[in-house]
């Protein structure tokens, strides 16, 4: 029993490893208000979430007691002109720089602690692969 949890959790430290190791190697993130915003952040590239993604969620858990947080970290745009804000945001990658840095420095003050040892960690991570 205790190797299989030891299998699991080896397993979400690989698939953490993966997911920042395609991080540091893209140019930039597509998303909806996911909390993936927030690690992206800490790679400061560009970020672009998808409103009508964003809104469709929002109507689905509509009544639920769930808390959506917009990240003000990047482009907002509807799925229909995604291609020009791609073209644009990546002729421009620095325009958000200052907003998505500003958005980490707040969740770390947050959390305090437990995001500096996970910042930290990524730090760690992105040293070595680079």
């Amino acid at each position: 029993d205790h190797e299989k949890k030891y299998i699991k959790y080896a397993s979400l430290i690989e698939l953490k490893d993966r997911v920042m190791y395609y991080f540091s190697a893209s140019d930039l993130l597509i998303s909806d208000f996911s909390s993936i915003v927030i690690d992206y952040c800490f790679f400061n590239k560009p970020i672009i979430q998808i409103t009508d993604i964003i809104d469709k969620n929002i109507r689905r858990h509509e009544g639920k007691q769930q808390k959506y947080v917009k990240f003000e970290a990047g482009e907002f745009t509807k799925a229909r002109k995604l291609k020009n804000i791609i073209d644009l945001t990546l002729k421009n990658p620095d325009t958000y720089k200052t907003k998505r840095g500003e958005v980490f420095k707040d969740v770390v003050e947050i959390v305090k602690g437990s995001s500096k040892l996970a910042a930290d960690v990524i730090e760690e991570y992105v040293k070595k692969i680079k």
